[in-house]
């Protein structure tokens, strides 16, 4: 459990958005986007083991892709969704190990 009384920082937050698709970030948090037509994108990061959870927050929505998730490989996360994107599909991503 965690048990913060005042502000949480938790270092740089990279962000791969502007540029969709795979992307290398070896940041904690981060902002990502699946490009239009695309079902998934992998994120390059060191800080991403096996064991690792991702945590995804939709920062647009999609007429097609609705559902996501993520899997954890030792350096990086691929997020897929369950549709190609009509259009480029930001999100924000946060490693917790």
């Amino acid at each position: 459990a965690i048990n913060n009384k005042g502000k949480s920082f938790w270092g740089t937050v990279g962000d791969s958005s502007g540029t969709p698709g795979n992307a290398t970030l070896n940041t904690v948090s981060g902002k990502s986007a699946i490009a239009a037509a695309a079902s998934s994108a992998v994120i390059t990061n060191s800080n991403v083991a096996t064991t690792s959870i991702i945590m995804i927050t939709p920062l647009d929505n999609d007429a097609t892709a609705v559902t996501y998730k993520t899997a954890a490989g030792a350096g990086s996360f691929t997020i897929t969704t369950n549709a190609v994107a009509t259009a480029n599909w930001k999100f924000a991503w946060f490693v917790m190990n």
